[in-house]
């Protein structure tokens, strides 16, 4: 039996539904289910049941549910007296996308007033955010995965005892200048990108990737690759030439500094979410960016 047990169980009570409790900790029904059974299979009893109208106690679980409170709120107590001395952490490694970096900024500033703090951020592809969260050199990692490779990536991460939490998709584009030649055909003729110069990340990976095979969109062999390492520098080359360059969709600040606009590819998305070691907690810092995250 461990804190963690209890927490879930006091939880769904609480809330009324194992869903409802998922959605308030930020953990997966899956992960609460199997941590309630082995709560019960350690009690040797049954400690909840289901009807239409949600959870209800077995007097097992009644006499379960005092003590776990009464557990709770004193680990609560001492996490608060160490809190007084402790520094306020966050670490996350991200896909590199803009949105997730605005969410960074933007919650340095909502505990720039704290009196200690350590935030660090870093990004790495798709293998690389996923072996952080699981050597825990981070709080969880941030990926973005394309519609085609969902299924692969579930099972790379199932084979590490991992979970991907969902938080919502997002369109997969092509960026152009508001100036391109091509920019007002419709359809938009993604096949004549041919002629024009590509602008990629220079460490852009082949394999697993939040971006869509060139060929799906009749672009064979792109004759022009420039290869950047910087965000701001690949939006210049888009936004001062008749380049393009592929990803989701840019936060609003990009689009609109740069004046880049995104033409969506038909039947091409990413999904946006957060990787952890199953039945891990997150912190309330980790809680916040993804608050924030989800709020861009």
């Amino acid at each position: 039996m461990n804190i963690d047990q209890l927490r879930y169980f006091v939880e769904i009570i609480k809330h009324g539904s194992i869903s409802k409790a998922s959605q308030a900790i930020y953990v997966s029904q899956p992960s609460i289910s199997n941590s309630i059974k082995k709560l019960e299979e350690e009690v040797g009893a049954t400690l909840i049941r289901r009807n239409n109208k949600g959870i209800l106690l077995t007097k097992e679980g009644e006499d379960i549910y005092q003590y776990a409170k009464i557990v709770l709120e004193q680990v609560d107590k001492i996490k608060k007296i160490s809190e007084i001395h402790d520094i306020y952490s966050f670490r996350v490694v991200a896909m590199n996308y803009s949105p997730v970096m605005e969410a960074f900024v933007e919650l340095c500033s909502e505990y720039e007033s704290k009196a200690k703090l350590n935030f660090n951020i870093r990004n790495d592809d798709l293998m690389g955010v996923i072996e952080s969260a699981y050597n825990l050199e981070c709080d969880f990692g941030i990926l973005l995965i394309n519609n085609h490779s969902i299924e692969l990536c579930e099972s790379i991460l199932k084979n590490y005892n991992m979970e991907f939490v969902k938080l919502y998709d997002v369109p997969v584009n092509i960026n152009i200048s508001s100036t391109h030649p091509l920019v007002n055909e419709d359809p938009f003729p993604f096949e004549m990108l041919n002629d024009y110069m590509y602008v990629r990340y220079a460490d852009e990976k082949d394999s697993i990737s939040y971006m869509p095979e060139l060929s799906t969109l009749n672009i064979l062999k792109p004759n022009k690759i420039i290869s950047v390492t910087d965000r701001e520098l690949k939006c210049n080359v888009v936004s001062q030439t008749n380049a393009f360059s592929i990803g989701c969709t840019l936060h609003p600040r990009f689009l609109k500094n740069f004046n880049i606009i995104a033409i969506p590819i038909p039947g091409s998305y990413s999904t946006l979410g957060y990787v952890k070691l199953k039945n891990s907690i997150l912190t309330d810092e980790a809680k916040s960016f993804i608050k924030i995250l989800k709020k861009n």
